[in-house]
């Protein structure tokens, strides 16, 4: 004779795998599709067809902007995708209202961490330098003109942050966090 309740039990540790299934389904897939997308570029990049490509990259500013372009190709389009073709219906850009009173102690804190960091990242590659170890150089990319600098930031700070946020923090963050914080949290911040 079963306890009072346990059909209930079942039906909902049932349906809490189910979830469980599907969120999983829909990361690995993610990750699959963007893999997949990835490695799809590539092979058209060897095979020549996409030759056509180099006859628009004439400079420093064309190349940076293509950069940009695939790089949203390769992750946002098969995250989008699979969203929609999974039925996920999880909002990319959660978010709570920070008060207004919050946002100079929020803007000055990420301030102060970045200093710091550059700080520690400074130190460290002069102690590593003393073992051999070269400090990266810059990247050719860089010109001394207002649009350099505004592709510069868009390429390596802006855009990143953005779709980062989006499809980790977003989209794999929001469908694993139905199974606790914690697990949420250490998977995303390993797939990342």
């Amino acid at each position: 004779m079963e306890p009072a309740g346990y059909g209930t039990f079942v039906a909902l540790q049932d349906a809490e795998t189910r979830e469980l299934k599907r969120n999983g389904n829909f990361v690995g897939l993610c990750i699959v599709a963007m893999l997949a997308f990835q490695y799809t570029l590539r092979l058209l990049g060897q095979l020549g067809l996409l030759t056509w490509l180099g006859a628009l990259l004439v400079n420093d500013t064309a190349m940076m902007v293509a950069d940009m372009v695939v790089y949203l190709l390769i992750l946002v389009v098969p995250t989008v995708v699979v969203a929609l073709t999974s039925g996920q219906r999880i909002n990319p850009f959660p978010s709570k209202r920070v008060a207004w009173r919050w946002w100079p102690v929020l803007v000055f804190g990420g301030m102060a961490i970045a200093i710091v960091s550059n700080l520690i990242t400074g130190w460290l590659m002069t102690a590593l330098s003393g073992f051999g170890v070269q400090a990266p150089e810059m990247p050719d990319t860089i010109l001394p003109s207002p649009i350099s600098l505004l592709l510069n930031l868009l390429s390596t700070a802006v855009l990143p942050a953005i779709v980062e946020e989006m499809i980790f923090r977003g989209y794999m963050l929001g469908a694993l966090r139905r199974h606790g914080d914690g697990i949420a949290v250490v998977l995303t911040a390993a797939l990342f």
